[in-house]
């Protein structure tokens, strides 16, 4: 008999602390060795050559300086500090960015910060995961969600399974039918060649909600988009 009862799929708490303590030790222990971090990549020639433009790097060592002549030996501390207070900053964005799924055998409800969206199990074809990221495709082709996630992919897999859903363990059943994008295809019309370079210069910008609303404008025109190692690929529906 299925289990009806709804399952909740999120991280949990000790999960949470553990990434809490993780990125707030690394962030106290990369300020209390910043200035020797940057001392010593100044010192590779290689490294130099490799980023081209030494300006970053001399407006560091100049505000390092300014730090430490007013703090003197208080220096590390107060690096150490402001590396706890970035390692905090940059993980609590990251939960914000975590998505949470309520699932029973009727319905799929994925929320984070910016989303709140609920599925109904008979619009979903296809259920699988696609480069860390949770897809959900509708009887049409259209993707109904792709969000990533941070939870295991036995976890997820059985939870969906549990409720009776089209969990594909295989992947995307639709991976040979896409192209990879570049300027002017002539597979493609004038208006989606443009959102599509619109969206690549919002990929350059990491401009994640202009990224959305462009490929949710090219879903309209039954242009379907996954991103790999910052290119586009694209299919037809």
């Amino acid at each position: 008999m299925r289990d009806t009862r709804e399952t909740v799929i999120s991280m949990s708490m000790a999960e949470k602390i553990i990434w809490y303590v993780i990125f707030s030790v690394g962030g106290m222990t990369l300020g209390y060795f910043f200035t020797r971090i940057v001392h010593w990549l100044i010192d590779l020639e290689w490294f130099m050559k490799w980023i081209g433009d030494s300006n970053t790097f001399v407006f560091l060592m100049n505000l390092l300086e300014k730090i430490q002549s007013f703090t003197g030996d208080w220096s590390s501390v107060l690096l150490s500090v402001i590396g706890l207070l970035c390692g905090l900053f940059l993980v609590h964005w990251l939960m914000e960015q975590n998505i949470s799924i309520k699932m029973t055998d009727a319905t799929v409800t994925v929320q984070n910060k910016l989303l709140n969206m609920e599925i109904l199990r008979k619009d979903i074809q296809h259920v699988f995961l696609d480069n860390g990221e949770l897809v959900i495709v509708g009887f049409s082709g259209h993707e109904l969600l792709r969000e990533p996630h941070d939870t295991s992919k036995h976890k997820i897999e059985q939870a969906f399974n549990k409720h009776g859903y089209p969990w594909r363990s295989e992947g995307d059943p639709y991976k040979d039918h896409y192209q990879l994008w570049f300027e002017d295809s002539p597979d493609l019309l004038i208006p989606e060649n443009a959102l599509m370079k619109a969206r690549e210069k919002a990929i350059e910008n990491d401009d994640e909600e202009a990224m959305r609303d462009l490929k949710n404008e090219l879903a309209k025109l039954n242009i379907i988009v996954r991103d790999e190692d910052g290119l586009q690929y694209w299919r037809n529906v």
